[in-house]
This record gives C-alpha cells, sequence and structure tokens, in this order.
C-alpha cells in the first residue's frame, strides 16, 4: 500500500519556505518587517517531515516491507545530490569574497553539514567572535542536520517498538512529545542556543507528525463535514498569525510555538479534497513551490549570504533579484539534479554512491584546505595564524580567570590592590599595558562589546545592537555604588568614535559624586577600515603594507585626545594619549612592531604592540596614582 499523494501538503511546504525566504530578506515597508515570524516555517517543515517519515515507515513495517537500505537510499536521494550541489557551487565564491576568519567558520560549517551535525557546530560557535549570522552561508543547515539526526534515530526506535511494544506506540510518541515540549519551553528561557538548535528539542515538532501518521494508519482520518471545512481554515489561521506576529525576540521553541505547529497538523489532518483550504493550497501555484522547495530552501540562504558579504550596502530591490535567483536555481536543479537522482531505475545504486562519495572527497578536501589556509598569513618571512595571534590579548584573563575560578576573576580580591578597569572590548588592551609595569594590582575587568559606560546607552545606538539589553543592564550595575566597592582605581577605556568624550562625561560625574579619586583615561591609536586579516592576504610585504596603510583611507578615527584631556582635567582625573607616547617624534606612528601589526584586527592591540605601549609609558604611567597606589590607599574617600 503506497502512501497516496497529497497535493495540499507540497502546498504547505510552499507557505513554510516563502515564509522562511521573506524572513531571511527582511523586507521592510512602511518602517516595519511584516513577515517577522517567518522563521516558523522551519517548524512546518519539521510537522510535514515527521508526518511523511513515519507514513513510510509504519505503512512499511505493517506490510513486512520496511528495510532500512532501502530507507536511507531514499533519504540519500531526497537530500544530497541537491546539498552537494550548492555547496559545491558556493566555494568559488567563498575563496573569491571571504576573510580568513569566515572562510574557516564557512568550511567548519560544512564539514559539519556533511557529518550531520551542523546544528551542533552552528550551537557550539562563540557567539562573540563568530561572523553574524546572516554571513554564515550554511547556517539554515542546522535544520538539515536536526531532521538527518531523527532519520538516524527514529526508525531504529520505531522499529523496536513495533516489534516489543507496538500497542503503546501511539501513547509513548505523545509522552516523548510532552517531554519535548517541555524541555523546548523551559530551555527557551535558560539555554536559548541549545534549545533552538539541538534536536531533543525540536523532536516534538517532529513526532507532532508521527502521531498524525500513526493515528491514520489505526484509525483512519476523520470525516466529518463541519470539522473538515473549519479545522484547515483554523489551521490557516494559526500559521499566518505566527508569520506576521511572531518575533524573533520571543521564546521560540516553547508553548506558543504549538499555534504555528498545531495549525500544520490541523491541516494536515482535516483536509479533504473538495474544500476550499484543500483546494488552495493544492492550486498549482502553491504545487510549483511546494515542489521546489527543498532547493529553494537551500539556495536561498548562501545567495543572500554572498550577496551581503560582497557588498554590504544593498537596498530592497537588491533583494528581489536575490530572490528570483535563488528560484531560477531551484528549478534547475529540483529538474537537473534533485528530481533525476530521485529515481532508481535511472541511476542504480552503485553509480549513485560512487557520485556521492566523489562530491564527499572533493567538498572534504576543498573545505579542509580553506579551514587551515584561512587563519594563515604571512608577512615577509613569518608566519602567523590570525586566530592565534587575536586570542594573545586575552592571555591576563585567561592566566587569572583559570587559577582563580571564572566565577571569581571578575570580583575584587581581598589581598590585592584592585583596580577597575571598564569600557568596551578595548579593556584587554589598556589591561596589557599596564600589567607589564605593575603586575601586582589585580585588575578587576568590566567590559562588553561596544558597550562603553553610559547611562542612556540605548539613545546611542540602534535597537538591532546585537547586545543591547545586555548593555543596558551593565550599565545600571556600572552606575551603582556597589560596583566601586573595594576598588582602589579606575581605568578607562573606550574606542572613541560614535561614543565621544562627552558621552563620558556621567560616569565621571558618577565616580566624582562616589568620592572616586583614582581614575586615569586612556585616549585612541588608530583604526582600520578593513580588518588586517583581510589586508593580509593582498599585502604580504611589511614595506609594502606599511606604505599602503600610511598613503591610503584604511585609517580613520577622529582625534579625541583633546577631548578625553579636557574632560580629565575638568574632574581631576588622570588622562594619557596612546598617540603621544606610541608615535616617533618626527611625527610618524608605528603601524607594525618588530615585524607584528599593531592589532589583529581594526582596532584591538595585538599584544606586542601593548607591550611596546607599556615601556613607552612606563614613566608617565608611574606619575598618576598607579605609581603610588600601594601607599595611596583606597579609591574612594570613604573607603
Amino acid at each position: 500500500m503506497s502512501l497516496k499523494y497529497r497535493p495540499e501538503i507540497d502546498g504547505l511546504r510552499a507557505i513554510a519556505v516563502v515564509a522562511v525566504v521573506l524572513y531571511h530578506a527582511e523586507f521592510v515597508f512602511l518602517g516595519v518587517n511584516p513577515f517577522k515570524g517567518g522563521f516558523i516555517g522551519v517548524d512546518i517543515f519539521f510537522v510535514i517531515s515527521g508526518y511523511l517519515i513515519t507514513s513510510i515507515i509504519v505503512r512499511e513495517m505493517s506490510e513486512g516491507k520496511f528495510s532500512f537500505t532501502s530507507f536511507y537510499e531514499r533519504r540519500a536521494r531526497r537530500i544530497l545530490p541537491a546539498l552537494f550541489t550548492v555547496i559545491l557551487t558556493s566555494i568559488p565564491f567563498a575563496l573569491i569574497y571571504m576573510l580568513p576568519k569566515a572562510m574557516k567558520e564557512y568550511a567548519g560549517s560544512v564539514l559539519s553539514a556533511l557529518a550531520f551535525g551542523s546544528n551542533i557546530w552552528f550551537w557550539q560557535e562563540d557567539s562573540y567572535t563568530a561572523e553574524l549570522s546572516a554571513l554564515k552561508p550554511f547556517l539554515h543547515t542546522w535544520t538539515l542536520s536536526v531532521e538527518e539526526q531523527f532519520y538516524v534515530i527514529f526508525p531504529i526506535v520505531l522499529l523496536l517498538l513495533w516489534r516489543f511494544a507496538r500497542r503503546y506506540i501511539t501513547s509513548i510518541f505523545v509522552l516523548v512529545f510532552l517531554f519535548s515540549l517541555q524541555l523546548a519551553h523551559s530551555g527557551s528561557a535558560n539555554y536559548v542556543d541549545a534549545t533552538f538548535y539541538l534536536l531533543p528539542t525540536r523532536g516534538w515538532e517532529l513526532l507532532a507528525g508521527a502521531i498524525l501518521a500513526k493515528l491514520e494508519l489505526e484509525k483512519g482520518r476523520p470525516n466529518h463535514p463541519f470539522l473538515d471545512v473549519i479545522m484547515p481554515a483554523v489551521g490557516i489561521f494559526l500559521i499566518c498569525n505566527a508569520i506576521f506576529f511572531f518575533n524573533d525576540k520571543m521564546r521560540h521553541p516553547s508553548y506558543i510555538t504549538l499555534f504555528p505547529v498545531l495549525g500544520t497538523m490541523l491541516i494536515i489532518w482535516f483536509s479533504k479534497r473538495g474544500k476550499l483550504i484543500t483546494y488552495t493550497l493544492g492550486s498549482k501555484p502553491l504545487v510549483a513551490v511546494g515542489l521546489i522547495s527543498y532547493s529553494f530552501y537551500l539556495w536561498h540562504f548562501p545567495i543572500f549570504a554572498f550577496s551581503k558579504i560582497k557588498d554590504s550596502t544593498y537596498s530592497q530591490y537588491d533583494k528581489v533579484e536575490w530572490i528570483a535567483l535563488a528560484v531560477v536555481l531551484s528549478v534547475t536543479s529540483y529538474f537537473l539534479i534533485e528530481k533525476p537522482l530521485r529515481k532508481s531505475h535511472l541511476l542504480s545504486l552503485k553509480h549513485f554512491i560512487a557520485i556521492l562519495m566523489t562530491a564527499i572527497i572533493v567538498i572534504t578536501a576543498s573545505m579542509s584546505y580553506m579551514y587551515f589556509y584561512a587563519v594563515k598569513v604571512r608577512i615577509d618571512d613569518a608566519a602567523f595564524n590570525i586566530e592565534s595571534e587575536k586570542e594573545k590579548r586575552f592571555l591576563y584573563i585567561q592566566e587569572i580567570c583559570g587559577p582563580l575560578g571564572w566565577a571569581d576573576c571578575y570580583k575584587p580580591q581581598e589581598s590585592k590592590k584592585n583596580v577597575l578597569v571598564i569600557g568596551d572590548s578595548m579593556v584587554p588592551d589598556a589591561v596589557n599595558i599596564m600589567n607589564e609595569q605593575y603586575p601586582d594590582i589585580f585588575y578587576v575587568i568590566d567590559t562588553l562589546g561596544g558597550c562603553p559606560p553610559y547611562n542612556q546607552i540605548n539613545k546611542l545606538v540602534t535597537p538591532d545592537h546585537p547586545d543591547l539589553d545586555e548593555c543596558i543592564k551593565l550599565n545600571e550595575k556600572r552606575f551603582s555604588p556597589a560596583s566601586l566597592e573595594k576598588i582602589d582605581g579606575v581605568v578607562i577605556m573606550n574606542l572613541y568614535e560614535w561614543f565621544t568624550p562627552k558621552h563620558l562625561e556621567p560616569y565621571l560625574e558618577f565616580l566624582k559624586s562616589a568620592g572616586v579619586q583614582n581614575v586615569l583615561l586612556f585616549g585612541n591609536y588608530f583604526r582600520n577600515k578593513t580588518g588586517m586579516d583581510n589586508l593580509l592576504q593582498d599585502y604580504t610585504s611589511l614595506r609594502e603594507m606599511e606604505y599602503y596603510l600610511r598613503n591610503s583611507s584604511e585609517l580613520y578615527g577622529g582625534d579625541f585626545d583633546a577631548g578625553l584631556d579636557i574632560m580629565a582635567a575638568k574632574f581631576g582625573y588622570d588622562f594619557l594619549s596612546i598617540k603621544r607616547f606610541a608615535c616617533n617624534t618626527n611625527g610618524t606612528c608605528p603601524l607594525f612592531i618588530n615585524g607584528v601589526p599593531y592589532s589583529w584586527d581594526k582596532h584591538h592591540f595585538s599584544i606586542e604592540f601593548s607591550r611596546y605601549l607599556s615601556e613607552k609609558m612606563a614613566g608617565a604611567l608611574s606619575e598618576t596614582w598607579l605609581g603610588n597606589i600601594n601607599e595611596s590607599g583606597s579609591a574612594t574617600k570613604d573607603q
């Protein structure tokens, strides 16, 4: 008994993929993104997959025809050819447009996708150092990995249940569904990334479809004239409501995700031929989109990502062109790759495996080359691993927090003189400068990227600031007297650009009102418009690069030293200019120290440059309160 084709399910697929694509396109009309909940298209896909896969397996088991070999061959023919085609097509664009760090992440994500583990890869990525999600060409493959993991586990479990607990399969499905749903709801509040990416918290969506399939085999779908009209309409309403009114700030997946999942279940369960919703979903345009939905899903995200990497200034019309290109490639790959390779009579299993193995070898070799090539650069005769060099600026934090324990390394220590070093991501550089001269001081590090000390930070940054909520909470803490307990001095270091010296005034007023006497402000240096890791791909000669940087617009940033000096003097605090000590008497300022760039990205100091500054600034540092902190006592008058 073969599974009867249901065109309305292809219509559902069409709604799901269009919702996802429009969500990723981020169209804005009158200042509003109408498809801000389009990510729930993935949840629709999961329910459909659970329903269809379970329907196939239980029907074959009931007829005694189930074969693991046949099952996995069909899955491989369905999933891998189109996926491998998209990956292979993307490789030249990655080599042309991606920076080393992004290329490394790209290669790692592709390799993890080959191993059915890209959801785990993206879950484990460090969100602070990782590229923006929209610039990761294969971020969307996490959904495939969830399904593939389900395909590996589910048939085995179902076969065991079929043999030893057939009477209880539906009940077990329901129990696991409820457990997974509760796990997702709880995890969405405390373990957001893991809950979003991993199978245990996505399994309930696949099981929602599996339950329907099992009930249909046992009892058949209901035939109720009233419900067959009402319930699909309710289902469409729940799905559309989620697409237009959900947003990515909500807890997801969680109880609220039940609405689009339930809507999908209602359509699958109650749709009947001849009814309005079934007729609409089964119409030729929607079915056509549904048929290419897998290819469309695969193509759209790499096209979006590489287009954004190539040119960060794009319009609404550009996005329409991206979608049109994705449609063309989807139709092409569907008819030339996806559809033919599904048919075993056109391509034997032996030849199919040979093609897959060839593709896997080519992809693995390419990704391995890109993974290792991406991080290594040469400057004259010296080779550098850019990621390792970037990590060196965090050596103090690693050396302190390891033995002391991460829970305590950001707290003042009883037996030490404690200096609070506060600011944005430049804070580790200030610590590296001071620690060379004053290693006995304990540096209490208060840092968050893009988050200087300002009590109205939401007025300075755009709402899409990646850590806005965390930054607001951090600044509430920073402006609390409790943040100064057991502190003997305060050092402030920020990247002054959109944040200017005048914005520092409220924090200095707070310190003054709290009676803080020992405060030191550091100035800026240079900032690259393009990351050093990118420039090093074009200029491997130190002489060429230094000439290029000195004679181009790649270096920029206003000189805020005068404003910082005035601000420090106003409150009776110390100020030290980085440029004053780094630059030579003839007015030239080094971009490289002993063959190492002052920064391995755009502005954060290399450890070598920080040590160079420390030596140059030793005398000036000793003339500030740091020079006699061991005798001067606490930072505030009343401590």
